[in-house]
């Protein structure tokens, strides 16, 4: 198939069923600058991503249903104007189907994790919204004590200090497990993972579950009051992860997500933009795609490879969805 340019990704996105399932409209303007335009001259794509790029600003204004704020946001220093475009864009995408206030998603102990917070749910009970509480605190620790009233305060410094060791420093959780750096995800079905050897992944998500449970069990006795978050801790918590200083945070973080995309789209040679926002999406919902999966995919491509981009993706998501628990099949496919 020939490269999609972005004005035809864009009418693919907003048209098809990819976002029928998205929640309310973030409040913002972002969206509809990266569009029409306004926001980047979009001349200067990436080596891994090579679409064509119209001549002339892009006129429309796609209707998908999330519009994040990138006001005072710290991009990383490595993206170039175009990459950050496109970044913003699968951010808005993937983030649309995890909740609908965007930067500052919060949700309850419903699934376990004792708090899920921000744009992509990082939570206590997969270590991953510790790490970057911690990076607020070690950042900006006026904008981070500020937001918790002094009893507030002293309770989550304790639980991460807790968490990330004696000392507050960032080093010590730097060697901690990345949701990102795995291929698989909650989602997944241990079995079906140990099954193509990935029983290392499995264990290793056990005994960090062991170690996250103290955060969780935290949550649970002071910040929720059943299934409801007590109001000082959720206007907390909301006023923390919408503050520039936080929503840089989730950027960086989701930098690595960022990176592992274009990884996987390098990996199987796929060059078409829906290729990097599929994948995006994989290493959000999904962790990533193993090697046994891959190894899978590769054997089936050698006979298939004059295929449009469109159909191998959609055999690829089929081997990934063989480790996907029954019950959660139909989101992930319907998602990608």
């Amino acid at each position: 198939m020939k490269t999609l340019a972005l004005t035809q990704i864009i009418v693919l996105l907003a048209s098809g069923a990819l976002l029928s399932s998205c929640g309310k409209d973030f409040n913002s303007s972002a969206m509809q600058n990266i569009a029409n335009g306004s926001n980047s001259s979009l001349e200067s794509p990436p080596t891994t991503i090579e679409p064509e790029i119209p001549e002339e600003p892009i006129e429309m204004k796609p209707s998908i249903c999330s519009d994040l704020s990138f006001s005072d946001v710290t991009w990383p220093s490595t993206l170039t104007e175009f990459q950050i475009n496109v970044f913003a864009l699968a951010m808005n995408i993937s983030g649309s189907f995890e909740g609908h206030t965007g930067w500052t998603n919060l949700a309850n102990n419903f699934d376990g994790q004792g708090v899920s917070l921000g744009l992509f749910n990082q939570n206590l009970g997969q270590g991953s919204l510790q790490p970057l509480m911690i990076q607020m605190r070690e950042k900006s620790f006026n904008q981070f004590k500020a937001v918790y009233p002094k009893a507030q305060y002293t309770s989550v410094s304790s639980m991460l200090t807790r968490w990330g060791g004696v000392s507050n420093s960032l080093s010590k959780v730097t060697n901690t497990f990345d949701e990102y750096e795995s291929d698989y995800s909650d989602l997944d079905d241990p079995e079906a993972v140990e099954s193509l050897g990935g029983s290392t992944a499995v264990t290793l998500m056990k005994v960090l579950s062991a170690k996250n449970q103290t955060s969780v069990d935290w949550a649970v006795k002071t910040v929720l009051n059943g299934k409801n978050f007590k109001p000082e801790w959720k206007v907390a918590f909301q006023k923390m992860a919408g503050s520039p200083e936080f929503v840089s945070i989730q950027v960086s973080a989701a930098k690595v997500i960022h990176d592992k995309a274009l990884g996987l789209m390098k990996k199987f040679g796929f060059k078409e933009m829906r290729a990097y926002f599929f994948f995006f999406d994989i290493v959000v919902q999904n962790g990533g795609i193993s090697t046994t999966i891959a190894n899978k995919y590769f054997n089936w491509e050698k006979s298939n490879k004059k295929l449009s981009e469109s159909t191998r993706l959609k055999k690829l998501l089929e081997y990934r969805l063989t480790l996907v628990i029954d019950k959660y099949k139909n989101d992930v496919k319907a998602r990608k």
